[in-house]
């Protein structure tokens, strides 16, 4: 996470990816980074969750219920 600061605001940039592959899928911040997290990015986080599966099956789900509501809707 980068911090930049724009006047008197301090702004942060959010790293979808490395949310995705490190927060509890319980918490609030992994449910927004699977809101904001691009095509490439979910899926990219969905190969490393199935290639480091110890300890990341409620993340997997989280990713694959997302990619698979994309499809759905058609944004992937």
């Amino acid at each position: 996470m980068k911090i930049y600061k724009i006047g008197g605001n301090k702004l942060m940039e959010w790293d979808n990816y490395q949310t995705l592959i490190t927060v509890p899928a319980t918490d609030c911040n992994f449910t927004a980074a699977l809101g904001y997290a691009s095509k490439d990015e979910l899926l990219k986080a969905h190969y490393y969750l199935e290639d480091n599966p110890a300890g990341n099956k409620a993340r997997l789900a989280a990713v694959n219920r997302e990619i698979r509501k994309r499809q759905k809707e058609g944004k992937v």
